[in-house]
């Protein structure tokens, strides 16, 4: 049985020699012979952020003043080009393909323009600049899927009418 000074003293002793075997690297203390992980600091999720409100375009092609009407006309498309990419997937499923072809894919798009100013888009046509067989059904689609998804980021301001745009999109696959 041990004493209690005697308890007390071993254990001052254990925290002494704890404190020895310990050193100070940046700041961060490490045990000799354990493994240092540092991890980044963790951003808590914070689930009432508002999201990012989507792009809204001015229907350009009622515009009185043809200056303005090219210059949103140009902006729009702008938009549209920086948004539009060529999906990782699609890369990765043809990439023997992608890496011994430089071919185009054009797809045409017809925009139909709600009132609220939501888009509603179909696929009319597609041209690629080979003959198109190079590229699987799923592919095709891949692209296809991402131009529609960049077509919902947008939004155009309210009106009365509907209206109808025919908007082509070109994807580059060159090497």
């Amino acid at each position: 049985m041990v004493d209690k000074p005697v308890y007390l003293i071993i254990s001052l002793l254990g925290c002494a020699f704890q404190s020895v075997a310990q050193r100070t690297t940046d700041g961060v203390y490490t045990s000799p012979g354990s493994p240092l992980i540092v991890h980044r600091p963790v951003t808590p999720y914070r689930s009432n952020s508002t999201p990012r409100p989507p792009l809204l375009f001015p229907r350009y092609w009622n515009l009185a003043d043809s200056v303005n009407r090219l210059v949103e006309y140009q902006r729009f498309l702008q938009t549209v080009a920086g948004r539009v990419q060529v999906p990782p997937t699609f890369l990765r499923q043809n990439f023997k393909t992608y890496e011994s072809l430089a071919s185009s894919a054009r797809f045409v798009f017809q925009l139909i323009i709600k009132p609220d100013g939501t888009l509603a888009a179909t696929l009319v046509s597609r041209e690629f600049s080979k003959d198109g067989n190079e590229y699987s059904a799923e592919s095709v689609s891949l692209l296809e899927q991402s131009a529609i998804r960049t077509f919902g980021t947008l939004r155009f301001a309210p009106a009365a009418a509907q209206d109808t745009l025919v908007l082509p999109i070109t994807f580059g696959l060159s090497r």
